[in-house]
């Protein structure tokens, strides 16, 4: 009792705490949840599932909660939801092929379809509960799998005129019978009838091009949008078919509203009643669907879901899924979406950018700037950089003067990059390089100097040496300059580089130049002395050649010179700086990654998180590592104290660079020692023989190698 005690004593003294940290080696999903694709309902909550995102939102308070691949789910960007009241079971379905069965906190993933080698359609376009069965419509037509264990129990493909195999969009069903569209129409089935027999299916109608939004008016009437613009109603007892509604407009919802049918068209909803229509609720913004629980919700595109008063309800987040671009500056996260300069010709976006200062994503229109390609810091300013309209001072509004380019009358800025100057690339320009100092003097650099006029990204080294990536539209591969020397040199297949489609191009902190191409990645051991020849080394682990012949998207370097490599299809790889250890491998199925497909990393140097853009949005992962400093600085140990029931690890940021740490007991017994990546280390609570610590104070000693920067902290952990 006596030792109990004196530790609840020591947990309310003034350990350092963070509790604005996300543990150390854990991840977080940065979504845009404003484009509301699927609803659904429980008995508390309305379910929404956006572009890549799943909230809820709670019916008796408006509380938001979100639900991803960190609380188990198996995949992003979900193609339906559909909640089972009698079994508790939201059951999501995806483009992948993946379906989760998602109940009382755990999570069943059926993955037979998406690992199945069958060649087709694998996506599941739409999901049916019925009877503790879920019935998946996807290219390989209706799986049907049993609710409570997520094996699948039968297909129904054979399904068609004379036994021929169909592809299924969408399944309704009451409590008689199973509709369904198909490639061979709007077809038909009794639920207690054996339906892997075609011929137990009628044809409902074949005569048009598409059906959709199957719903169920009563028994034997059902409701469908037909060639986007009509609604009509099948009898399914006697096989009629009445037009309901014919609209000039797309037709984009329909809902039973208290035995009432409701149909969303041009931002509008109406309520149906022997053929006449009645506006109900006309929207200032666009709405894709209705759905109806005590009350009608609407799901829009930009502003999330809407209740019946039209008060929107989404989680923070960026703008949108699709960025091009995200730096780290100045202690925030910047998404970008301009275009791609090599393929822009003219027009405005009007999207702005977004910035993230680590828990809240705000929204930011520049009036008259628009298509924004980078973000930078100079001088305690920020500048971003646009495809149309050149650079704009953010910190004082000013617009730099800069000429437009004499083919395109644009001013196309492709990046920004900083070090003693402002270096910004103009991409088909007659000056593709121009330099901003301290005195506020632009020197402009002449194509016949730059040796290319579309340079697509821009690089320093530690000395000042540019790294410019030449377009493919110019031959591609890397142009160095050192501006003082009047030095170049052109890199490409001819020097070792794997090959002349330059993606990205990474310094490190040891002043290596990591470059990833459409066909692997390759270092050139000092960036600012590439002029003497320096050879392209090939990236090798365990004495293998990695990456060859893959197209590396993204390189990035963290706080302890580690290596990030992204892939277009292969996920992410993560090493030390001369490629002796695999620090982490992730991908779309071993980690919280959204996507395999990688675009762009960009390093929150301050707490280590590596904020990595995919084809499927933005999410970030809290590495180990942070940049250090000289000294020690602002130590923190997080979480401190260590309390029940928590399995992650303990991190320690603000260390001296590359510190040498010990960890031991109250009694000096020597517990771990472990290695600084920069100015972070990760404790996973586990002794010299991996078993965890027991509860207590343990004293952290660390250092630097010649022993001259030292710091001592405590930390407490409460197992039970």
């Amino acid at each position: 009792m006596a030792q109990l005690s004196k530790l609840l004593l020591l947990l309310c003294l003034p350990f350092s705490l963070a509790s604005q940290n996300i543990p150390i080696e854990t991840w977080r999903n940065h979504f845009s949840y404003s484009n509301i694709r699927h609803i659904t309902s429980s008995d508390q909550n309305i379910i929404c599932a956006a572009e890549n995102g799943i909230f809820y939102i709670n019916k008796a308070d408006r509380s938001i909660n979100l639900l991803s691949k960190i609380d188990g789910l198996s995949d992003v960007g979900a193609s339906d939801i559909v909640y089972d009241h009698s079994s508790g079971s939201l059951v999501i379905g995806y483009p992948s092929g993946l379906i989760d069965i998602y109940r009382d906190g755990n999570t069943i993933t059926v993955s037979a379809i998406y690992e199945s080698l069958l060649v087709g359609d694998k996506s599941i376009k739409d999901i049916e509960v019925r009877n503790d069965r879920i019935y998946a419509s996807n290219g390989f037509g209706i799986i049907v799998i049993n609710l409570n264990n997520g094996e699948i129990i039968e297909n129904f493909q054979s399904i068609g005129v004379g036994a021929t195999d169909v592809e299924a969009f969408e399944t309704a069903s009451n409590s008689d019978y199973l509709v369904a569209i198909t490639t061979g129409g709007l077809q038909f089935g009794f639920l207690n009838q054996n339906l892997l027999d075609f011929n137990n299916w009628e044809a409902l109608d074949t005569d048009y091009n598409s059906y959709s939004n199957l719903t169920f008016i009563n028994d034997e009437l059902l409701a469908v949008i037909v060639n986007d613009t009509s609604i009509y109603s099948y009898n399914l007892k006697t096989i009629d078919k009445v037009l309901l509604h014919s609209s000039p407009s797309a037709i984009n919802d329909i809902e039973l509203v208290n035995n009432q049918l409701y149909l969303l068209s041009n931002n509008t909803a109406y309520s149906l009643n022997n053929e006449t229509l009645t506006p109900q609720t006309t929207f200032d913004n666009d709405i894709n669907l209705l759905f109806y629980d005590e009350q009608l919700w609407y799901g829009s595109i930009a502003n999330g879901l809407l209740d019946n008063s039209l008060t929107s309800f989404y989680p923070n987040g960026p703008l949108k899924d699709d960025i091009t671009n995200i730096q780290f500056v100045n202690g925030s996260v910047y998404s970008l979406y301009g275009p791609n300069v090599e393929n822009y010709e003219s027009g405005h976006d009007g999207v702005g950018y977004d910035v993230f200062d680590n828990s809240i994503w705000s929204n930011i229109v520049i009036p008259g700037f628009d298509n924004l390609t980078d973000v930078e810091s100079f001088q305690d300013n920020i500048y971003v950089a646009s495809a149309s309209d050149g650079l704009m001072n953010l910190t004082t509004k000013e617009k730099i003067s800069i000429n437009q380019s004499t083919s395109s009358n644009l001013i196309t800025i492709s990046s920004l990059a900083s070090s003693d100057q402002l270096y910004i690339t103009c991409f088909d320009h007659q000056t593709p390089l121009i330099t901003l100092d301290e005195e506020g003097t632009l020197t402009p650099y002449q194509s016949d100097y730059t040796i290319t006029s579309f340079p697509t990204d821009v690089q320093v080294s530690e000395r000042e040496t540019i790294w410019l990536t030449r377009s493919t539209l110019d031959g591609g591969g890397i142009i160095t300059l050192e501006l003082d020397e009047d030095q170049f040199r052109v890199i490409n297949n001819a020097d070792g580089l794997t090959s002349n489609n330059v993606n990205n191009v990474a310094i490190s902190l040891s002043d290596e130049a990591w470059v990833a191409t459409g066909s692997g990645l390759v270092s050139y051991n000092d960036a600012s002395f590439i002029f003497n020849n320096t050879e392209a080394i090939p990236a090798y682990f365990d004495g293998e050649e990695l990456f060859t012949s893959v197209n590396v998207t993204a390189v990035a370097i963290d706080g302890g010179n580690r290596v990030w490599v992204g892939t277009e299809n292969q996920g992410i790889w993560v090493f030390d700086s001369n490629f002796s250890q695999l620090a982490y491998r992730f991908t779309f199925l071993n980690s919280s990654l959204p996507s395999n497909a990688i675009i762009d990393f960009a390093y929150n140097s301050n707490n280590g998180e590596m904020f990595i853009l995919t084809e499927k949005g933005l999410s970030s992962f809290r590495s180990n590592s942070s940049l250090a400093q000289a000294v020690h600085t602002n130590v923190n140990i997080f979480p401190n104290p260590v309390r029940p029931g928590y399995q992650g690890k303990v991190g320690v940021t603000g260390l001296v660079n590359n510190a040498s740490i010990k960890i031991t007991d109250v009694n000096g017994k020597l517990m771990k020692e472990l290695n600084a990546n920069g100015g972070t280390i990760s404790w996973d609570l586990t002794d010299y023989n991996n078993n965890r610590v027991s509860s207590g104070i343990y004293i952290l000693f660390s250092s630097n190698n010649p022993g001259d920067q030292t710091y001592i902290g405590k930390l407490a952990v409460v197992n039970e």
